[in-house]
């Protein structure tokens, strides 16, 4: 049982790099947004972006719960 709950917490923390990564992009994008308008066409669908954010927010909260030893969460299954 420790193996799916060390599972989850690798694609939680994968999907929250990823979607640190997209946010991370679409802030490069509105910073050169400002001068050049030629790489709006690699900007993520407004859905994509609610999701990513939506990602990064749950991944923040299992990263939080995992560091401080939450017990109700992960703590010891012993």
């Amino acid at each position: 049982m420790d193996s799916v709950f060390e599972m989850v917490k690798l694609i939680t923390f994968m999907m929250f790099i990823s979607s640190v990564g997209g946010q991370a992009w679409i802030a490069v994008l509105d910073v050169v947004g400002h001068f050049s308008q030629a790489l709006e066409k690699f900007r993520p669908a407004p859905v994509q972006d609610k999701y990513s954010r939506i990602v990064v927010v749950i991944g923040l909260m299992v990263w939080y719960l995992n560091t401080n030893e939450v017990s109700f969460v992960f703590g010891d299954w012993e």
